[in-house]
């Protein structure tokens, strides 16, 4: 617990957990609630980490539409200036949608694993209190 979570520990656990026989001894039910609660926390933690990153993006955009001058205005920049700098526009936002799904990707592949645990803890192990409601 005081490493945090690697994407190599899933395979690891999930494969040690298959190996566990029922009925669950205490030390071995009480090593799986924590397992469980351990989960259950991080999963909290990469949500509210998301709502907080999606919260500030949606700032700064807000605040970076209110900077740019409206459509009907003409910038006063030569034609082709002006398609040059929509094209690095364009390509930074690509970049940016890019990144963000590569987090995206990575977070949910992370809340997956979250929930499998809990609910093999909770389902399988017969740990119904742990169980999502």
């Amino acid at each position: 617990q005081a490493t945090g979570w690697r994407s190599d520990y899933g395979p690891w656990l999930f494969a040690l957990m298959s190996r566990i026989e029922k009925p669950l001894t205490p030390d071995t039910g009480s090593i799986l609630r924590d397992l469980a609660l351990f989960c259950s926390l991080e999963r909290w933690r990469l949500v509210n980490s998301l709502a907080t990153k999606s919260q500030s993006q949606d700032e700064t955009t807000s605040t970076k539409q209110e900077s740019e001058p409206d459509k009907g205005e003409k910038s006063k920049l030569p034609e082709d200036d002006t398609r040059k700098s929509g094209s690095d526009e364009d390509k930074k936002s690509a970049k940016d949608s890019e990144e963000n799904g590569a987090i995206s990707a990575e977070a949910e592949a992370q809340f997956a694993a979250y929930n499998l645990f809990i609910c093999l803890v909770a389902k399988y192990f017969n740990q119904g209190d742990l169980a999502d409601s």
